[in-house]
């Protein structure tokens, strides 16, 4: 070796109180090996909550496949059901008119109304014997709940987009792989 020298670790190191190497390894060796198991039982746990969560993202998948496949049947009669009210309530008028120019015929009338047409009262129609007033009271009670039926018809598809957009995120951050 020319002209270097190997100088040798000594036995102690000057603190107070003094460190020897082989104590100051021997402790950093235990601290790497704590490390070491704290990190290996977060990777386990990790592992666990990783598996938990794709089993709870299943279940989801399933119980939000099964609500959206019943509100898709359910759906279709209702959208044809609340249009078929549309219609009825829109010919409120036309039905009251119509009302007045059925004719009932005498068979159906009491024997002193057959007698006080035979007399030469006029002969009665369904419009003597239903009230527009009434029918018209009635219509704007079916219009109400016409439009609670189709406002919850609303918020129950707002629901269901709510629902399949939700699982949709859920399905990819647990699909995701980072």
């Amino acid at each position: 070796m020319s002209g270097r020298r190997r100088t040798r670790l000594s036995e102690d190191v000057g603190a107070t109180p003094p460190i020897r190497p082989s104590q100051l390894a021997s402790r950093y060796s235990h601290t790497a090996h704590v490390h070491h198991d704290h990190i290996n039982h977060v990777v386990i746990s990790l592992h666990y909550q990783h598996e938990a969560i794709r089993i709870a993202s299943a279940n989801l998948d399933i119980n939000a496949l099964a609500i959206m496949e019943t509100f898709e049947g359910i759906s279709a009669g209702s959208k044809r059901e609340l249009e078929k009210q549309v219609m009825l309530l829109s010919g409120l008028e036309a039905d009251l008119d119509l009302i007045s120019r059925v004719r009932i015929h005498s068979e159906f009338m009491s024997p002193a109304v057959r007698k006080s047409i035979e007399a030469g009262e006029k002969s009665r129609s369904l419009g003597d014997y239903v009230s527009n007033v009434k029918m018209k009271q009635v219509a704007e009670t079916c219009a109400r709940t016409h439009d609670d039926l189709r406002q919850r018809f609303h918020q129950a598809e707002g629901a269901i987009k709510e629902l399949t957009e939700g699982t949709n995120v859920v399905r990819l951050a647990v699909g995701a792989k980072k």
